[in-house]
């Protein structure tokens, strides 16, 4: 489904001629640290369309370029503004570098965060929309962020007691404040990994149940991961193999073997089987008396 949309998306596509440039022809520098929450990545070719190069990962932390066009002063970041032939509402997209492959990349502007670190909540947070004075303000949060969600962390929104944090809440991005959370956030790229292939697996029906053990199995074998997000992956891969249930204790039958060490031949516990074996004695265990 996201293939079809992302090759809709592309058909539908007209670059303005004043909005994007080819590539090269501006000194622009990926100066502007940012996160693109999700969506999709699009290139540009030589004759300056565009189309789908694939899905960004969720919270994938990006270079943005600085806006070179003086004569489109609206973004401090490189924008290309499309406008879809069917009519349909204009789309901005930002002009990013993604150092995992050395490659440009154009991601929808209201998916990037400029001036933003990606970071992985390792505990449920709530949020606010806006800060008051209340003190209490906390408990009663807007919104709550899920624990061991990647979320954007704004340079400019970084406060001794708050952080300023976009996230993606069903496909929307939220942006709001929450309480500094350190020590409970990482920083760590494999804990972001790790979190992103957790979720893949997740989302896999319960018939892809050894897809979901294969996905575990590459999160775990990342190094260095946090303690709560090695433990996150380990229980939900444990739950595809759990180990037998243990037997009632009733199942079990003991038996203890006899004790012959005192045994000697010829005692009242003695047996002759040449005897026996002859019918030459009616009562062989009487034969001690």
């Amino acid at each position: 489904m996201r293939r079809l949309l992302s090759r809709a998306l592309c058909a539908a596509f007209v670059l303005l001629a004043a909005g994007c440039k080819k590539a090269g022809e501006l000194p622009h520098v990926p100066s502007i640290p940012s996160v693109v929450l999700a969506g999709d990545f699009f290139a540009q070719d030589e004759a300056g369309g565009l189309f789908a190069s694939g899905i960004a990962a969720r919270g994938t932390g990006v270079l943005a370029y600085l806006n070179a066009d003086r004569a489109a002063p609206y973004s401090v970041a490189e924008v290309c503004r499309t406008e879809p032939s069917d009519g349909g509402e204009a789309v901005a997209l930002v002009h990013v570098f993604s150092s995992d492959d050395g490659t440009d990349y154009w991601a929808r502007e209201e998916m990037v965060v400029l001036n933003a670190s990606p970071v992985v909540l390792l505990e449920a947070k709530p949020a606010c929309f806006a800060l008051t004075d209340d003190p209490e303000q906390f408990a009663r949060a807007d919104a709550l962020i899920p624990a061991q969600t990647i979320v954007a962390v704004h340079h400019n929104g970084m406060m001794l007691d708050y952080l300023q944090v976009s996230w993606l809440d069903g496909g929307a991005v939220r942006t709001g404040f929450i309480e500094n959370p350190h020590p409970f956030f990482s920083t760590n790229g494999n804990d972001a990994q790790a979190v992103r292939l957790y979720q893949d697996a997740a989302a896999l029906g319960d018939d892809e149940k050894e897809a979901k053990k294969s996905l575990l199995d590459r999160a775990l074998a990342l190094d260095g991961l946090s303690p709560q997000v090695r433990g996150m992956i380990q229980d939900a891969r444990t739950a595809l193999n759990p180990p037998p249930a243990p037997k009632p204790a009733g199942a079990y039958v003991r038996l203890r073997a006899p004790d012959l060490r005192g045994v000697r031949s010829g005692s009242r516990y003695g047996v002759n089987m040449g005897e026996l074996l002859k019918g030459g004695t009616e009562d062989p265990w009487a034969k001690g008396n």
